[in-house]
C-alpha cells in the first residue's frame, strides 16, 4: 500500500534525526553539572512506570508477528533496553512499566489530548503545505 510505505518512509527518516538529538541531549546532561543530572534522573525515573507502553504493540501483536509485519513484542522491547542503557549512565530499573494503561488499547490520558495540540500547531498552522 503505496500511502502507508510513504508515510513510513518519512517517519523512518525523522526518527533518525529525532534519534540522533535525544542521544546528544542525555549524553550532554549526564556529564554537566549536579543539578543537571538529578533533574534527568528525576524525569527518567518517572518516566520509566509508563515507557513499556511506548514498546508495545497492543492486542494484535500476535497477528502482527504472524504475519511478518513486525518482531514480536519481547524481541522489540529487549532491543530497546539494550540500546537505552548504552546511552543512560544513570539508575534505571531493570524493567518498565505502564502505570497509566496501554495506548493501544486505547486506553488513554488527558495528557494525550495536550501533547496532540502541541505537536500538530505548525501542521494545523498551515493544512494546505507539503511537510
Amino acid at each position: 500500500y503505496e500511502p502507508l510505505a510513504l508515510t513510513a518512509q518519512k517517519v523512518l527518516m525523522e526518527q533518525t534525526y529525532h534519534l540522533a538529538h535525544w542521544k546528544v541531549w542525555v549524553e550532554q546532561l549526564q556529564q554537566t553539572t549536579d543539578e543537571a543530572t538529578e533533574r534527568l534522573q528525576q524525569r527518567l525515573t518517572e518516566a520509566w512506570d509508563e515507557i513499556l507502553d511506548m514498546i508495545e504493540l497492543g492486542p494484535k501483536a500476535a497477528d502482527m508477528n504472524r504475519y511478518g509485519l513486525i518482531e514480536e513484542e519481547k524481541v522489540l522491547q529487549e532491543r530497546w533496553l539494550y540500546q537505552v542503557k548504552q546511552i543512560i549512565s544513570l539508575s534505571i530499573p531493570a524493567m518498565p512499566g505502564k502505570a497509566k494503561g496501554s495506548g493501544r488499547a486505547c486506553e488513554h490520558t488527558s495528557d494525550l489530548d495536550q501533547a496532540l495540540a502541541v505537536l500538530s500547531e505548525v501542521y494545523d498552522s498551515d493544512k494546505e503545505a507539503i511537510w
